[in-house]
């Protein structure tokens, strides 16, 4: 997931609706007006079919204003695995179906003014292999088909046509773009599900999923306008030139950065990312060439580059090619991985034929703070286990010991933790997907437990079992302590007989010694037991086991003259 786009979404409102404000949370979205005219939508938890292949969310509430507002339903999803999934909204008079739509991303066009979006969302089934993120898009208005929402980073993308076209072209006209109110640029792509999500719409027209991207080892002046002009074709290392990933000509100084003229404080979400050093430049110090992550600690201030992925296709990026150096980043048609190319692609080369480009549009962190027009995001998780992120399987713990149990779920659901007959904990599944719960008190044993998840529809996810143990304190009623004579020194030696009980197992190795109290209190060990008159104490000194801790048991012997 690309992190530091999460960020984009926190807060979306319609510039059309007059004052409202409206906070992107996980499984929900809220919406609240100074004049007390609510606008949100609910999701709710998800109810599954009785074989366990789709589900729905049958509560999604949807408030009044978005039941008449809406113009445009779109609803997508990100996941590990998208090809066993399936987005299959029921058929209801006054919504229309977009001719685009795919198995993991469709819209419909809301066309009779008392239709109910609540009852449509309610109804729209969701088939599925693998857990999913699910998001939803309310918007007054048409949304363009060649639009498209990935939750993954909380961005739009879109896919521009334009045979042999320039990078530089594309570039500036990434920049120049908009929608919503939100400024493009040419996209940058730094995780696996963002580079699926893009090639899956990019190009569809064409069939190709050739184009540019955003990155470049060339030097820019007018960077992150709409006038952006080169230089430097290599200065050594790749990087991002738009959005939240921009990073050329960066020069982060703790306090304050500066960009084309650009400055301001560096905010707190900013000195995560881009404490980046680019003094020597060199594919070490590159964003993505070496898939390198560099942190750095400064006056207590720690930055990273969190920009580890690449897609570059075998031998690539080779920075030679039939026009010269490649200093700009796209993808080719042969294999639709990375390559380097040079500024109008391969005009007589198919394969490395340029066909068009992608805008990504967002990032309120980038002078970008412009609400989505008229528009809503509510994102929920579909989830198809239990997972259990702790304890690890047969982790052991101290006697005494906490252990908190913890894993993911489905929202609005309820984890039991049984052993036997009996719960042990409840926990309640939050809005993210997650859940814990701590178990206090705990005899010293192996707990085999039960972890089940279900909901009030009567859906009970597969019992996830869990076994750990809690170590024991030894005590001396598991031994058998036996002095074959009376205390009365006779001349022969006098010696405990220790043996365990039957039937305590997981005990480690003990030994008796025996230590002779001097006068002045102190204590000296002998080599073995007494053999004279005097007062003495005994230890029994236990070994960790696999069921016990190690300890020291005293056993006070007092030989009688």
């Amino acid at each position: 997931m690309k992190i530091m786009k999460k960020v984009v979404l926190y807060v979306l409102a319609g510039i059309l609706l007059g004052p409202f404000a409206c906070f992107h949370i996980n499984n929900t979205a809220e919406c609240s007006s100074v004049s007390g005219v609510g606008a949100g939508v609910t999701t709710g938890p998800q109810r599954w079919s009785a074989d366990w292949t789709s589900c729905t969310y049958p509560n999604t509430k949807v408030s009044e204003y978005w039941e008449t507002s809406t113009q445009t339903i779109q609803i997508s999803c990100s996941g590990e695995d998208t090809n066993n999934f399936q987005i299959i909204p029921k058929t209801m008079d006054g919504f229309t179906a977009s001719e685009d739509n795919t198995s993991t991303f469709v819209t419909y066009m809301k066309t009779k003014p008392d239709a109910s979006v609540q009852e449509f969302l309610r109804n729209v089934q969701y088939e599925c292999a693998t857990s999913q993120s699910i998001t939803i898009l309310l918007s007054e208005s048409a949304i363009p088909n060649d639009v498209h929402y990935y939750p993954g980073t909380g961005h739009f993308y879109k896919y521009v046509s334009s045979l042999d076209i320039t990078w530089v072209d594309a570039y500036n006209n990434s920049q120049a773009s908009e929608f919503g109110g939100w400024k493009g640029y040419l996209a940058n792509i730094i995780s696996k599900g963002e580079h699926d999500f893009v090639l899956k719409y990019a190009g569809n027209n064409t069939g190709n999923n050739v184009g540019w991207l955003g990155g470049t080892r060339a030097t820019l002046s007018g960077l992150n306008t709409a006038n952006v002009t080169i230089s430097n074709n290599n200065i050594g290392y790749w990087y991002w030139t738009g959005g939240p990933e921009l990073c050329a000509k960066l020069k982060p100084q703790y306090s304050s950065w500066s960009i084309e003229g650009k400055n301001r404080p560096i905010s707190k979400e900013e000195s995560e990312y881009f404490d980046y050093d680019y003094s020597n430049p060199s594919p070490q110090n590159s964003v993505f060439y070496e898939k390198i992550k560099h942190s750095q600690t400064t006056s207590g201030f720690t930055g990273h580059m969190p920009f580890k992925f690449n897609m570059w296709a075998s031998g690539e990026p080779s920075q030679t090619g039939n026009g010269g150096e490649e200093p700009f980043l796209a993808t080719v048609k042969n294999n639709k991985l990375w390559n380097d190319s040079v500024l109008t692609g391969y005009p007589t080369v198919d394969n490395h034929r340029i066909y068009g480009y992608t805008i990504e549009y967002g990032d309120r962190l980038w002078g970008n703070s412009t609400p989505l027009a008229g528009s809503i995001i509510v994102s929920t998780n579909i989830t198809k286990q239990t997972t259990l992120t702790a304890p690890t399987q047969n982790a052991v713990f101290a006697p005494g010991a906490t252990v908190t149990v913890s894993g993911t779920g489905a929202p609005g659901y309820t984890v039991n933790i049984t052993e036997g007959s009996e719960i042990l904990a409840t926990a309640l599944v939050d809005l993210d997907g997650y859940w814990s719960a701590p178990l206090n008190n705990l005899p010293g044993a192996t707990h085999d437990v039960l972890i089940t998840q279900a909901n009030s529809y009567g859906n009970t996810f597969p019992a996830v079992p869990l076994v750990f143990k809690i170590l024991k304190i030894p005590t001396l009623d598991l031994f058998d302590i036996i002095l074959t004579e009376d205390l009365t020194y006779n001349g022969t030696v006098k010696q405990f007989v220790v043996t365990l009980k039957p039937n305590v197992t997981g005990m480690g190795a003990f030994v008796v010694k025996y230590f002779r109290v001097n006068p002045d209190g102190t204590e000296t060990e002998l080599d073995g037991p007494p053999t004279d008159v005097g007062r003495y104490r005994a230890f029994l000194y236990i070994e960790k086991g696999t069921d016990y801790i190690d300890a020291v048991l005293r056993i006070v012997y007092f030989p009688k003259s």
